[in-house]
């Protein structure tokens, strides 16, 4: 599960004010890893994640909409890279994609092709979702394989984008497991919140309001404490200076004070319903009794759009939540404080299953990530393995 700009200091798992419950009960039954770090931006972090090599071997240097025709920019990932999903096709794994896709130049995004670069044609047998970095929530720009589709209903009728993503998934998971019961599936669901706009549902909208009206310098103040007190971060650990680009919250007119209150309260509202489409995936697959053979992996790309945030190589842009539960394998509610990157979470989807690195045609390039399986089936918690240098964005 990859959720988009989600910060450190948003989720409740983490000591935020967004209450995600379901994140919370992963955190609780897995593996609650406290130093995981992106590449600071979308599309890098996401081609990262997609190979396991670091961006700018995969040229994935920035964004899709500022790729360049230079090395490690131009967007395109190279045939010597190979995705997950076409190692695990080797395997006999059957592999959707879900949701967002920011790893298409925007020049090859239309449906007259080519396609060489969209999810049927990098190993995922199925894809249901929209190709750049944001859509309307309510009137999504979708894809089915690399068909253009008309949403299923209208928002009048109760439609929004990340309930559909949501049974659509459940949908595919339930037809795999009926015709195939024997054949392992990944399912990737990766969902435009909270990236903007920022658009709930309407019947989720309000459930957030007054809540954020202490405004971001008293925010900060109370999720440090509420993270220290918590162990989520070291004690003594101190809170740091509110950055220069950002005017301190009693700056602001009482109108601007309202206004970004209910901004905060619109993306809390929008999280917390992400965070409640991806339980009612998750409860389907346990439905289905195949949980304690899934491993569950939820995290981010990158923190807030703020300065020094998104984009930026400071720890409120690199630094994300990482959840990992695996419920017949490793042992739950332990905290690692291990730094791990997203290049490791693809070596350890690799290694679960029983994936090395094959000669698949031109692909030549193994991954560089590590894997975290020994770790998750250790029982340990706090500082593992020693540190190791990562590749951020720029």
């Amino acid at each position: 599960v990859l959720l988009d700009d989600v910060g450190f200091g948003w989720p409740s798992v983490n000591g935020g004010l967004v209450r995600m419950p379901v994140a919370e009960r992963r955190a609780k039954n897995g593996l609650f890893y406290n130093q995981f770090h992106t590449t600071a931006l979308c599309s890098p972090t996401r081609a990262a994640m997609l190979t396991g090599r670091n961006h700018h071997t995969v040229a994935t240097g920035v964004i899709q909409e500022m790729a360049t025709g230079y090395p490690g920019y131009c967007g395109i990932i190279p045939k010597s890279c190979a995705t997950f999903a076409e190692m695990l096709k080797h395997a006999g794994y059957s592999s959707a994609w879900f949701g967002k896709n920011h790893n298409v130049p925007d020049n090859l995004t239309s449906p007259a092709g080519p396609f060489d670069n969209w999810p049927t044609y990098q190993g995922f047998d199925y894809f249901y979702g929209f190709i750049s970095g944001e859509t309307d929530q309510f009137y999504p720009s979708l894809l089915r394989n690399t068909t253009p589709v008309e949403p299923p209903k209208r928002p009048e009728e109760g439609y929004h984008l990340t309930k559909d993503l949501a049974e659509e998934c459940i949908g595919w998971i339930r037809q795999q497991k009926a015709i195939a019961p024997d054949r392992p599936f990944c399912a990737y669901f990766s969902t435009g919140a909270a990236h903007a706009p920022h658009q709930p549902p309407l019947d989720w909208r309000g459930k957030n309001k007054g809540r954020f009206d202490m405004g971001w310098d008293e925010y900060r103040k109370v999720v440090h404490q509420q993270q220290l007190d918590a162990g989520i971060i070291p004690a003594g650990t101190k809170l740091t200076e509110r950055p220069e680009q950002i005017p301190s919250w009693d700056s602001h007119p009482k109108d601007q004070q309202e206004l970004f209150a209910v901004q905060a309260e619109n993306y809390a509202d929008f999280l917390e319903h992400t965070d409640f489409a991806v339980g009612q995936v998750i409860d389907a697959i346990e439905a289905m009794g195949d949980l304690d053979n899934t491993l569950v992996i939820v995290t981010s790309d990158n923190g807030m759009a703020f300065p020094r945030a998104k984009a930026n190589c400071f720890e409120f842009g690199v630094h994300v939540p990482l959840a990992i539960m695996w419920p017949g394998r490793a042992k739950g509610g332990r905290e690692v404080t291990d730094p791990v990157g997203f290049v490791d979470l693809t070596a350890t989807i690799l290694e679960v299953g029983g994936v090395t690195h094959p000669a698949l045609g031109q692909v030549a390039l193994a991954p560089v990530g590590r894997s975290l399986v020994s770790l998750l089936e250790s029982g340990k918690s706090g500082r593992v393995e020693p540190q190791r240098t990562h590749v951020f964005s720029g």
